[in-house]
């Protein structure tokens, strides 16, 4: 039962960040991001770089996205969500590690899965969705680090 509870949420947790990908356009910072993102190879790693809040990797994945896929508002709001979706491994991975229940683990997963902010940010053509994926991934080997460790220090 807990698995079939655990792949209704992450169903859910999908479908929540895939439902209306295209209903607004392109903000502001997304057109920031698009504009970067079109800029030379160069050019466009000068450009990150001199704006210093904007971590390189996002616009360099973003920039080899757009020449496969183009520059449809589908196409681009797809890469931030797939990568939404791709952090869904290092956050099982991270739970899986704290030794969290399969209910508990499942019920973290649901609230993540509705919050407002994180099914937004998981449509913009911004850096959010890799900084999610990151941090997760950064969380989960901090843990297993530790655990590690630890076990090591115990034999």
């Amino acid at each position: 039962m807990e698995r079939v509870l655990t792949s209704l949420t992450v169903l859910l947790y999908v479908v929540m960040r895939l439902w209306r990908l295209t209903h607004f356009s392109l903000q502001r910072d997304e057109i920031f991001s698009l504009e970067t993102a079109r800029l030379g190879w160069r050019a466009m790693l000068a450009a990150v770089v001199a704006d210093v809040v904007h971590p390189p990797l996002f616009y360099i994945l973003l920039k080899i996205w757009i020449l496969i896929t183009g520059e449809s508002l589908f196409a681009l709001r797809i890469l931030p969500t797939l990568i939404a979706i791709a952090a869904l491994v290092p956050f099982f991975l991270l739970c899986r590690e704290l030794n969290v229940g399969a209910t508990v683990c499942t019920l973290a997963l649901f609230l993540f899965a509705l919050n407002g902010y994180f099914v937004a940010y998981a449509h913009e053509v911004r850096m959010y969705s890799l900084l999610l994926c990151l941090t997760l991934i950064a969380l989960w080997l901090f843990v297993r680090f530790f655990r590690r460790a630890e076990t090591n220090r115990g034999e």
